[in-house]
Formats: C-alpha cells, sequence, structure tokens
C-alpha cells in the first residue's frame, strides 16, 4: 500500500475525508499514517489492549473533528470540570487526542528536511580520488568505486555507503559514530581511525584492513569482530564467514601516500567529475566537440584550482576561462 510522503499529500487526503470523498484506499492510507504518528509510542500503557483502545479514540476524535469543521482541540480554551471516576477514560482519550493534535503539528511544520544524498563515483582513470565529508574526514576513492553520503550528516551518527574500494581517514568523534555499509550487508564502525575497505564488485570477498585506531566490523548489526592497527578482516559473501589476520606493511603503502593525484587518459567528463570533487569547480563544454579529448597527468594535492587549470591550459589546445566556480571550456 503507497504511503504518505510529505505535508501536501496528508492535507489532500485530510480534506477530502473532511468532505466524503476519499476512496477506501485513501482511507486505509490516511489510518495507516495515523497508526505510526511517534505520539502513541511516547505514552505508557498498562496492556495492549489499553494501548489499542486509546489508538483508535484519537483516531475517531481528530477525524470527527476534522469531518466537521471544527477547530482542533489544541485550539479551543480547556473547561475545568469536576473528574469522575467513570469518566476518567473519557478524559483519558481526550488528553491523548490533544496530544495528538500537537504531535501532528509539529510532525510537519517543525521538523527538519531530510538531508540530501550525495553521490560521488570516481572516474576509472584516477588512481585515488580525494573526497571530503561534511565533518571533515577525507576519504580516497579508488577508480570505478562509488560513495553515498548525505550532505550534512545528522547529530549523533555519520553514515555512507560504499561500493568498491576506498580508503578512510575518519575524523575523531566520540559523540558521533562513524559507519561505512556496504551492498553485502557488511558494516565497519568506528569512533576515529584510519583504515580500507575493499568491496568491489565481483569480488567473492569484502576486506577490511585497520591502519590505524580500532574498528568494529559488523553483519546485519551483528558484532563480528574488533580489528587492531596491522589487523585485516576478509569476509566471504558466499558463505557468510571470515577470517582474520594480519597484512604486510607495504599492502597499504600506497594510502599512506596522498598528496599527489594521478590521471591516466581520463575523458573530460571524468576530469569535471574530479575537478567538481576536489576543487568544487564547475565545467562546462559542449560534449559533442570535446570527445576526443583525453588527460594524462599528475598534480599535487597542494596545489590550487587555479594551478591545475594553468597546467592543463598548457598541456591542451583548450581554453579553461574561470568566472567564480564556473570553467567555460573550449578549443583554442
Amino acid at each position: 500500500m503507497t504511503s504518505i510522503t510529505n505535508k501536501q499529500q496528508l492535507l489532500q487526503l485530510i480534506e477530502k475525508h473532511r468532505q466524503g470523498t476519499a476512496t477506501p484506499a485513501e482511507e486505509a492510507m490516511l489510518s495507516q499514517w495515523f497508526d505510526e504518528v511517534p505520539a502513541i509510542n511516547e505514552l505508557t500503557f498498562t496492556s495492549e489492549e489499553e494501548k489499542e483502545d486509546i489508538r483508535t479514540g484519537m483516531r475517531d476524535a481528530i477525524f470527527r473533528t476534522i469531518k466537521e469543521g471544527r477547530e482542533t482541540p489544541a485550539a479551543i480554551p480547556a473547561t475545568v470540570q469536576p473528574l469522575r471516576r467513570k469518566n476518567r477514560w473519557t478524559v483519558g482519550i481526550a488528553a491523548a487526542a490533544l496530544l495528538c493534535v500537537s504531535v501532528l503539528a509539529y510532525y510537519f511544520l517543525s521538523r527538519e528536511p531530510a538531508p540530501q544524498l550525495l553521490t560521488i563515483t570516481a572516474p576509472a582513470g584516477i588512481q585515488k580520488l580525494p573526497v571530503t565529508l561534511p565533518d571533515s574526514s577525507v576519504v580516497w576513492l579508488a577508480g570505478g568505486s562509488t560513495l553515498r553520503f548525505p550532505e550534512h550528516f545528522p547529530k549523533g551518527s555519520r553514515s555512507v555507503a560504499l561500493d568498491g574500494l576506498a580508503y578512510f581517514s575518519v575524523r575523531h568523534n566520540e559523540k558521533a559514530p562513524f559507519t561505512v555499509t556496504t551492498p553485502q550487508a557488511l558494516s565497519v564502525k568506528v569512533l576515529g581511525t584510519s583504515f580500507v575497505v575493499d568491496v568491489r564488485k565481483n569480488t567473492q570477498h569484502i576486506k577490511v584492513s585497520v591502519i590505524t585506531g580500532r574498528v568494529q566490523v559488523e553483519e546485519n548489526k551483528k558484532g563480528l569482530s574488533i580489528l587492531l592497527p596491522g589487523e585485516r578482516l576478509s569476509y566471504s559473501c558466499r558463505f557468510h564467514t571470515f577470517e582474520k589476520g594480519k597484512y604486510l606493511p607495504e599492502e597499504v603503502n600506497e594510502w599512506k601516500n596522498n598528496s599527489t593525484i594521478y590521471l591516466n587518459n581520463v575523458s573530460l567528463n571524468e576530469l569535471s567529475v574530479i575537478l567538481q570533487t576536489i576543487y568544487r569547480l564547475h565545467l562546462v563544454y559542449d560534449p559533442g566537440q570535446m570527445i576526443q579529448y583525453r588527460f594524462s597527468m599528475s598534480f599535487s594535492r597542494e596545489l590550487s584550482g587555479e594551478q591545475v587549470l594553468d597546467m592543463l591550459r598548457v598541456m591542451s589546445r583548450l581554453r579553461f576561462d574561470k568566472k567564480g566556480n564556473e570553467v567555460s571550456v573550449t578549443e583554442k
């Protein structure tokens, strides 16, 4: 069954319910959304029967108020009446309905929108692409690898998704654990450390190698092992088993030298992704005219974006005209 995903859709369904024109499917959607409102979970009940009675009373009270076109209970001045024992249950339902109306208003009007999810894929022609995350942690993506992460991390957590091979240098934050998830339900959780995760496609194993700090590897949120510097875990995607051992220092040395960017026969489109990721430069060009151009070069990460553009101007037959963060690329 389709669910309600935004405020406008909810308001339209409420109006149709009030007018009596909602279809059975729409009524079911509205009822389902109400059942999932967090107000219910904030209350304490003596039994599931009591919880369901309160839930039903709250829903009926709100729907009845909407249908009659009256003000919601939150807007009606309270009148003090003597509390009789036989009316205690009714008063409890009314109080719960008042709480729910307030929560409904807060749910859509006060909550922050979900952060946008960013996806970065390193071009195949680059050895390592540096990606700076919202918390200033840095991920070095191997060519052909994809990283997904929110434009800003929510409070208390930092989570990214990796499909490929990458080196992580995670900024320490005890209040916000850093988690790397993979397509195979294996995840890596840390507070602050450096490590390599290899989850490339068409591989039968996922490898996690720790360079500094302490790493916990989990499968479906169940802990498998804790790794220390110099240790590697190899997980079998087929048999769901793992082996833990040591790795040779030279196996990770290439990840420690991250001062130079190497490009090998990359297209202008791939170069555009690289410059956008590292320097926030946006290349504007005609793809049809630039399809034949390829770039092989290396440059220090210490260089500025303007310095890299100077290198491109010298080595190619192209003009790179920069205005702000936008770079117009044309033939000379």
